[in-house]
């Protein structure tokens, strides 16, 4: 097996944390049952959440952790911003399918 160098390992953890933020929006309004306790989906995801930024502290420092949070909020911001617009723009006569996408995809912007 190659040798894998530290700087695709920190992106890997970098791609992994930003999916794993826009995966606990996206599908937190869905509420399920684990182990008998009502939860959100969303809550899958949050272990990648917890533990990704602590490793990268660990092994890059405090401030590669700080990078990695405050990209993956503005990542964020810019899926929550584009999500508002794709909702508010008006659909296209013969795709019938509006009713259906808006509470589904405004549901995440309610959660956070």
């Amino acid at each position: 097996m190659k040798n894998i160098s530290h700087e695709t390992k920190k992106m890997f953890l970098f791609a992994l944390f930003i999916t794993s933020m826009v995966l606990v929006n996206i599908l937190g309004s869905k509420i399920t049952v684990i182990f008998g306790v009502r939860v959100t989906v969303g809550i899958i995801f949050m272990p990648f959440l917890f533990l990704i930024p602590d490793m990268i502290n660990e092994v890059y420092g405090r401030k590669a952790s700080y990078a990695f949070v405050q990209i993956s909020t503005l990542m964020l911001i810019f899926y929550f911003t584009f999500t508002s617009i794709a909702i508010a723009l008006p659909a296209n006569s013969e795709w019938t399918l509006q009713a259906e996408y808006t509470p589904i995809f405004a549901s995440s912007l309610r959660i956070t």
